[in-house]
């Protein structure tokens, strides 16, 4: 649909996305400071607007505090999503004001279809690096637009082999 294909494109004027940048691979106080504004804004679309947090781990404590208002009294039709590997490293206060959902990791032909489906590999490839995802799709599609991360990976893992046989 439209929709779908806006945001998959990054172009859909309801869906707001930050992530971590820069130095240090950190969101800043001033990607929050932007985003905040943009929710208080009326649909464009006439649904609901959302916000997504990627590495919501990776915020620092001073864009920690600027999300908590946000988050205790989120604007009329607007969802946030908070992504994160580690919550611990979030604030008490915000693991106390969101909903957890857990994710499981996803099967092997599955991404092997997401990866033919999005023209990133094709089904040799796309079954070695789908595999080497275990289970994560976006890893997945990291490592199909960047082989030479994945070769990087396998050179890794050849190394710590030799090293676990080496006297």
């Amino acid at each position: 649909c439209r929709a779908c294909h806006l945001v998959e494109d990054g172009n859909h004027p309801d869906v707001h996305r930050i992530a971590p940048d820069g130095a240090g691979g950190q969101i800043r106080i001033d990607q929050v400071r932007a985003l905040v504004p943009a929710l208080a804004l009326h649909s464009v679309e006439g649904g609901r607007r959302v916000a997504v947090v990627e590495q919501a781990d990776r915020m620092n404590e001073d864009a920690q505090h600027a999300l908590l208002k946000t988050l205790e009294e989120p604007p009329a039709g607007v969802t946030i999503v908070l992504c994160a590997d580690d919550e611990d490293r979030l604030l008490p206060t915000i693991r106390s004001r969101v909903a957890r959902v857990r994710l499981g990791t996803v099967g092997v032909r599955d991404i092997e279809a997401l990866l033919s489906a999005r023209n990133l590999a094709e089904p040799p490839e796309a079954g070695r690096v789908a595999r080497a995802a275990a289970g994560r799709p976006g890893r997945a599609v990291a490592y199909a637009r960047s082989p030479e991360a994945l070769a990087a990976r396998a050179e890794a893992a050849r190394t710590l082999i030799d090293l676990l046989s080496a006297p």
